[in-house]
């Protein structure tokens, strides 16, 4: 009782005192998590009881209507004996609530989210997005105007308030991981894009440092990412390079497959990345049977693309010379940036602090750095060699499972786009298409867990030749671009 309290003078009186028994249900969650990393070989009582004040209140039975809000609670005092932090769960917890107006709080929704949020379930994570009509509509309209969306812009198409509409946006970057992530034209920028699996025996794991070293010794691969299925381990990346250096990589693991070393690769162009999400607008419990329910359309959802690579091809190749020295070190050192902070980017922070400070720029004087790196963004824009897509994901890339479907083509387009319209009803999904396969990525799942087996059996269904395995990455490096470039013959380095 006594954590409790004192974790009460960390909630504004609004809340605190505005008879709202979320906020009181949070205070106890947060004592449960101090003693729980004070003391982590005990496991907190998963049991919970109804709140009258900010007691727990003991009673013979939970009304129907409260069931899926206990389920909700019970599942987080189960993520908190696993060791989330208190400060993780209060940071949390106010980034969902801090715009909302106390009158606009559901109780059931923001346990749900938070429990969602915290999760490391695959499930969980593969789920489809949940959002509001009203909220969805927002995404959707994101989406149209671009990484230059305004809160008006959106507002006047929408004919309603731009508070409103800043309200919803925030409420989207609250829940999910949500930016806008930089996109190379890489047809303008002279490159292509490739990707490559390496498929060898578990038996020959001893060799994997091997051909990590030797794929890293290329400055064009920036991601690795390592996985496995029942029979086999995976290596899996995509580069962007000239063809020169595809061909140099396929005489390598050529090499290794003749030698033993690998059992197969592939490294083919790519002919089309697209982006997509899922949305549902009623509450979704990522259960066995509602995942089959979205699979027979039991369940309505909103199937969004959010990316498609195809309007960056076959763009006219773009010149540099040394005066566009300093575009090619912005792409190279900008990841993403806010969907809700003006002029706030994800970087290589190194990177960008020795930039800044080759240009005499100091780092902590950030209205200058923001005007320098915006001119940047602007001639890149102005050069065709930049967009931002649109990332929406209940956790990030580096923490979770890929699982991988390798689809063979069989010359029907029409049924294997039939088969990607029926599985696309994941939160973070992303096809590749070559000229002989179709690559289909879900974040969360393992290939052995029972969403994988459920893709598996409509690919089956279809008479599809295909594999399925689950990766991690590995790693990310930065990639300097601006080296990469030879200025005096405007030709890229091999």
């Amino acid at each position: 009782m006594i954590i409790r309290e004192s974790f009460s003078f960390f909630v504004n009186s609004e809340l605190l005192y505005g008879n709202i028994s979320l906020v009181n249900y949070f205070l106890n969650l947060l004592a449960l998590s101090y003693l729980q990393n004070k003391d982590p070989k005990v496991s907190r009582d998963t049991r919970f009881y109804p709140i009258e004040g900010r007691l727990l209140v003991p009673i013979e039975e939970v009304q129907e209507n409260e069931k899926d809000l206990y389920r909700g609670i019970f599942s987080l005092i189960e993520i908190i004996n696993q060791g989330t932090t208190y400060s993780m769960l209060y940071n949390t917890f106010m980034s969902f609530i801090e715009d909302l107006n106390v009158e606009e709080i559901e109780q059931e929704m923001v346990i749900n989210d938070l429990r969602r949020y915290l999760s490391n379930d695959p499930e969980e994570i593969a789920a489809p997005i949940y959002l509001k009509k009203n909220t969805s509509n927002v995404l959707i309209n994101l989406l149209k105007f671009g990484a230059n969306a305004s809160a008006s812009s959106i507002a006047k198409e929408l004919d309603t308030n731009q508070s409103t509409i800043t309200r919803q946006i925030t409420k989207i970057s609250s829940k999910f991981l949500t930016v806008w992530r930089l996109e190379k034209n890489y047809s303008r920028l002279g490159l292509h894009s490739y990707i490559i699996t390496i498929q060898f025996s578990k038996s020959n794991n001893s060799q994997l440092v091997g051909i990590y070293d030797e794929l890293l010794m290329n400055k064009y691969i920036e991601q690795i990412y390592e996985g496995e299925n029942d029979n086999f381990c995976y290596l899996y990346s995509v580069i962007h390079c000239p063809h020169i250096i595809s061909e140099k990589i396929a005489r390598k693991l050529s090499n290794y497959e003749r030698n033993n070393i690998i059992d197969s690769f592939e490294i083919s162009l790519i002919k089309d990345r697209i982006f997509r999400t899922c949305i549902v607008s009623s509450s979704f419990k990522p259960s066995k049977s509602n995942f089959e329910d979205l699979l027979t359309g039991k369940i309505i959802t909103q199937k969004i693309v959010l990316w498609d690579s195809n309007h960056h091809l076959n763009k006219e190749k773009e010149f540099f010379d040394r005066k566009d020295e300093d575009i090619l070190k912005f792409i190279s050192i900008i990841i993403s940036k806010s969907l809700t902070q003006l002029g706030l980017f994800g970087v290589h922070y190194n990177e960008l602090q020795l930039f800044l400070e080759e240009n005499n720029f100091d780092i902590n004087k950030l209205p200058e750095c923001q005007t320098f790196i915006n001119k940047l963004q602007n001639r890149a824009y102005e050069l065709d060699l930049i967009d931002y897509r649109f990332n929406i994901s209940l956790t990030g890339i580096v923490s979770s499972n890929l699982c991988i479907f390798q689809i063979t083509k069989n010359g029907n387009d029409e049924k294997i786009s039939e088969l990607v319209e029926k599985i696309a009803y994941f939160g973070w999904m992303l096809l590749i298409e070559t000229s002989q396969k179709l690559f289909f990525l879900i974040l969360g799942p393992t290939y052995n867990s029972y969403l994988a087996k459920l893709i598996m059996n409509e690919i089956k269904k279809d008479g599809f030749d295909f594999v399925c395995f689950s990766v991690k990455q590995k790693i990310f490096r930065y990639i300097d671009y601006s080296s990469l470039y030879d200025f005096s013959s405007q030709k890229w380095i091999l």
